[in-house]
């Protein structure tokens, strides 16, 4: 069968960027977000909220009988700020766009990884590996999602199921458009999409017979900038 890739949150940021360049080598792509990319020949596209549980289960359902050889597990989304400001509903956002609403899709494709062999990226994050403040929630999430893979991997890798987790620092995308803070303008100081995305595709493109079971990815220095708000 020709190649096929799902990728989740796949209309902004690290996921857009792994879409158009698969699409620009004929891969056949079927991308989940809230927001849809421009339509092309070898694009599928669902919308859905996946901090939504009905949602979660659509998606699940849209899925079942869907053939994917690989499947990139991308979709994130975070509040940068103490633990006590968080609501209720922020946290349970956080949690099901990273980690639940992954899990299920991933479950929902595992029969036809399994058949085709293929492979899961996963878009960890250095949050779910070390301590910082103010990322507690999403850190745990993240650290879920690693864990997940990890035993995912140790439970299919007799029937050849390879699966990655992608650890990255700071990238400079949409992820922080929302946030009272930003990467530095300094190069040395944040994760570019395009390398990332390259990395992905490279990976999505092995034909090692070795697994790569995370890949951490830091910037050679570490600067985070507080947004200026205008004061009136």
């Amino acid at each position: 069968m020709s190649n096929h890739v799902l990728i989740t949150g796949h209309s902004k940021g690290v996921g857009k960027k792994v879409a158009e360049m698969l699409l620009l080598k004929n891969y056949q792509v079927t991308g989940i977000a809230r927001s849809m990319l421009p339509e092309h020949h070898n694009l599928t596209q669902f919308s859905a909220d996946l901090s939504v549980e009905n949602e979660i289960n659509k998606v699940c359902n849209y899925l079942n009988n869907k053939k994917f050889n690989v499947v990139l597990l991308n979709a994130g989304f975070n509040r940068i700020k103490p633990a006590e400001s968080y609501s209720i509903d922020e946290i349970i956002r956080i949690t099901n766009v990273n980690y639940t609403s992954q899990a299920a899709i991933l479950n929902a494709c595992l029969p036809a990884l399994l058949n085709n062999k293929g492979r899961v990226i996963g878009m960890g994050s250095i949050s779910g590996k070390e301590v910082a403040r103010w990322n507690n929630f999403y850190g745990a999430s993240k650290a879920s999602m690693n864990h997940l893979l990890n035993n995912y991997f140790e439970q299919y890798r007799k029937q050849n199921l390879k699966v990655t987790t992608i650890v990255p620092d700071i990238i400079n995308s949409e992820f922080y458009q929302e946030q009272d803070f930003e990467p530095s303008t300094n190069d040395d100081a944040y994760i570019n999409v395009n390398d990332i995305a390259e990395l992905i595709v490279d990976l999505i493109e092995s034909k090692k017979n070795y697994n790569l079971n995370e890949i951490v990815i830091k910037p050679q220095r570490f600067e985070i900038n507080r947004k200026k708000t205008d004061s009136k």
